[in-house]
């Protein structure tokens, strides 16, 4: 059980529990990655309840996520010693041209990119515990450290804001909010700024466009990483080039349902569960009739007492309160009674009769508690989504960016005040380049393999997915 004393302050007092039953998708959608050989990935073994030998899930922890069931490589290129990521020796250099009958290796920590004609079959989602993207020959691939466009503001000769505080952040450590907050605070006597990232060892800060900086006015280190500037009206991350899509646009069989829009009340024992279709009423709140209908994924079950109510994404029911199920054309499943849009969840009351189970969730992790930023660190979750089936991700980086409050009892002299948000950004890697195929993700859980929901799909820069915390302390 959740303790209701432990439920992140940002979601109202709830829980939920969950013991691991098998789901299958009746769609086209489950098998949608083995249609591009790239992305064509084996999903492992689930760990069996009460089974601590760690037989059942034959994966390695690392610094860098998890060792993937068809990482075969005989080394590691985490050095715990140095805390840092290694190169390969030539040896090992070797190993991977070899059995990946690779063209070109790019190695940009913390990915490294397998340039090939032949793509392993299956693909395993790492080598030597790194994350790997295998493409095509040819595919741009951008940058790492992520492109910035205001380079020249750097200057690493003027004195770290960070160190008064106490703030220093190993290359690689994933930043606590506490941490980030410092930096933030630090950084506001210096420059005006609307985003602070978190880019694996590297910051860069995304300054807004109402002041103009002299050249090399800026600290070129803070908290001891290395810091780049970024201005730009739009967000940094819709800035950079769209890495690895070019390639990997998947073209479903138009004769078959991009949507898993299947009735699960008709399957199984008729209950819903985590990763099914919704959409959005055809009338609006007002009685009109909608201009369009949305349709997106659904959530999880939050329990609180006797209450129950459904997590959805908020902006999937922008003018109306109604939950159908799988479309318009269906049956009305639930009415919305809450929204936390600083979190882009909505909550939803299930009519009966109609059930939904938390316990199984397709082919992705059971879901079984919520988990605030410090209960999470750099692991491997996935998500198994209505329009790509399962996907993974990794946090590769954190984000803490300036939103205006939502409550309005918080405003002063009519002004609502700012406060900061952090952000989980995650890389995936699945069938999610395709067109119209990762606008109905939003609202999937994404859990880890212990069942920990690190929060909800909400927006993606390919391949990145930026997940807002569903609660922290400072």
């Amino acid at each position: 059980m959740y303790p209701a004393s432990q439920v992140p302050s940002a979601v109202p007092q709830m829980q939920f529990t969950a013991r691991r039953v098998k789901g299958e998708r009746y769609s086209a959608v489950k098998t949608l990655r083995k249609q591009d050989p790239y992305i064509n990935f084996e999903l492992p073994p689930r760990r069996i309840d009460g089974d601590t030998s760690g037989k059942s899930a034959p994966r390695t922890i690392t610094f860098n996520g998890a060792r993937h069931m068809h990482d075969s490589a005989p080394f590691e290129l985490w050095d715990p010693c140095e805390n840092d990521f290694r190169y390969p020796t030539e040896k090992e250099l070797s190993w991977i041209m070899n059995t990946y009958h690779a063209i070109a290796v790019d190695i940009a920590f913390p990915v490294l990119v397998v340039e090939t004609h032949t793509p392993p079959d299956p693909v395993p989602l790492t080598v030597g515990c790194v994350l790997t993207h295998f493409l095509k020959p040819g595919t741009d691939i951008p940058p790492r450290p992520m492109w910035a466009n205001a380079v020249h503001l750097s200057n690493p000769r003027l004195r770290d804001p960070a160190v008064e505080s106490g703030t220093l952040l190993g290359a690689y450590a994933n930043p606590s909010v506490k941490e980030m907050m410092a930096i933030v605070d630090a950084l506001k006597t210096l420059c005006n700024f609307k985003a602070v990232n978190f880019i694996r060892p590297h910051i860069v800060v995304e300054l807004k466009e109402d002041r103009q900086y002299e050249k090399r006015s800026l600290p070129g280190i803070v908290a001891g990483r290395p810091t780049l500037y970024h201005q730009s009206e739009r967000d940094y991350w819709q800035t950079r080039d769209t890495p690895y899509g070019k390639e990997r646009a998947i073209q479903p069989d138009p004769e078959k349902q991009i949507q898993d829009d299947t009735s699960y009340l008709d399957h199984d024992d008729g209950r819903l569960c985590p990763g099914v279709r919704v959409s959005s009423g055809p009338l609006t709140n007002s009685g009109n009739r909608a201009a369009v209908s949305m349709s997106s994924t659904s959530g999880v079950v939050l329990r609180h007492g006797s209450l129950e109510r459904l997590t959805l994404a908020d902006h999937g029911f922008p003018t109306t309160t109604e939950v159908y199920r799988p479309d318009t054309d269906g049956v009305i499943i639930g009415e919305i009674t809450h929204r936390l849009p600083a979190l882009d969840i909505a909550l939803a009351k299930l009519w009966n009769p109609f059930r939904y189970t938390n316990t199984r969730y397709f082919e992705a992790p059971v879901p079984i508690r919520l988990l605030r930023h410090s209960e999470f660190g750099s692991e491997w979750c996935e998500l198994d989504g209505m329009t790509t089936g399962v996907v993974f991700l990794l946090r590769q980086y954190d984000r803490i960016c300036e939103r205006t409050d939502d409550d309005p009892l918080n405003e002063v002299d009519g002004t609502r005040r700012i406060v900061w948000q952090p952000q989980f950004v995650f890389e995936c890697v699945g069938p999610t380049t395709g067109k119209g195929i990762i606008d109905g993700i939003c609202g999937a859980p994404i859990v880890t393999e212990a069942g920990g929901v690190a929060g909800f799909f909400h927006q993606a820069e390919r391949p990145m997915v930026f997940v807002r915390c569903l609660g922290y302390n400072n």
